[in-house]
């Protein structure tokens, strides 16, 4: 699973690529495209978030749970671990998944493991 995920990372950066000057640091930057979802937080570790959403058509994403970098302020207190949430990320020149914003959806959450996470 950490293989694929690797290799998504790494195809998902190259789609992503914009043609700008990537510079340093790794974290979400103006010019990079911003992607959306919704779906449940699953994990809340250190700088990342882990969130189990459904198919984001714009990234090429199925449903999965994954890891994404904090946003730069951080996680905001309003969001829990079990919790339905609303995202905003881009995918950086390095292939990491960078949150620009994540916000409470309101919506209650199904039990960690069922299916049904919306997109």
């Amino acid at each position: 699973m950490i293989d694929s995920e690797a290799s998504l990372k790494g195809v998902l950066a190259r789609m992503n690529n914009t043609g700008e000057s990537a510079g340093g640091g790794g974290g979400a930057r103006p010019g990079m495209e911003k992607h959306r979802g919704s779906g449940v937080v699953r994990d809340l570790d250190g700088g990342e978030v882990f969130i189990e959403h459904g198919p984001i058509g714009s990234a090429g994403m199925g449903a999965m749970t994954m890891g994404f970098k904090a946003p730069p302020g951080g996680v905001p207190a309003a969001v829990k671990e079990g919790g339905r949430v609303d995202f905003e990320f881009s995918i950086t020149p390095q292939g990491e998944f960078a949150l620009w914003s994540i916000v409470p959806s309101g919506a209650a959450a199904p039990p960690k493991g069922a299916t049904g996470a919306r997109p």
